[in-house]
């Protein structure tokens, strides 16, 4: 598995980008937030990742800085996916308020028949606290991190037996998380 880091910081900078990462391991990738807009495809290239290969996202929570890219991301991949250069489906997943804000960006900013592409090819798929799901061949568990400022998420990754990744989102770790981060080998 490779931790590839497209963007460090906090919602105003403007140098490092906002905070995102991809998670490789062969030709799966798993992208984790996108804010920066447009932005987000020119760091996926610098880091010699094609926007095509992502077929996997999740979004933490609603701040700008880290969906804002996943309307490009999914202007793109339903554009493609109707000219026919879009191989296969592709999945994004966030807690409630994450997808409801996504269906609602998509009805308003795509076209029709981008749009059509939503729930047929793209889907988004609601994740609920301590729900464990099969992405990238391993067991990802989601969980709230409990914030003060906006529902978000964490999430959990078993690498093999012995290596497990957690990251606790945007903030920084809270006691509550301590089931899902305990025994982690990397922590976000």
């Amino acid at each position: 598995m490779e931790l590839i880091m497209l963007g460090t910081g906090n919602a105003m900078v403007t140098r490092c980008y906002n905070t995102c990462f991809v998670l490789r391991s062969g030709d799966q990738h798993l992208l984790v937030d996108g804010g920066g807009g447009n932005t987000l495809l020119r760091r996926l290239q610098e880091a010699h990742i094609d926007w095509r290969d992502l077929r996997t996202i999740l979004v933490t929570h609603k701040h700008i800085d880290h969906i804002l890219g996943i309307a490009w991301m999914m202007r793109l991949i339903c554009q493609n996916m109707n000219k026919g250069t879009y191989e296969g489906d592709a999945f994004i997943y966030g807690h409630d308020e994450v997808i409801a804000l996504l269906k609602d960006m998509a009805e308003k900013l795509l076209q029709p028949k981008q749009i059509k592409m939503i729930g047929n090819r793209l889907h988004l798929i609601t994740v609920h606290d301590g729900e464990t799901r099969k992405i990238m061949d391993r067991d990802v568990t989601f969980f709230d991190i409990h914030s003060t400022k906006a529902k978000q998420f964490g999430f959990c990754m078993q690498l093999d037996e012995d290596e497990k990744l957690t990251c606790c989102g945007d903030e920084p770790y809270n006691e509550l998380e301590q089931k899902y981060a305990e025994n982690s080998t990397w922590l976000l």
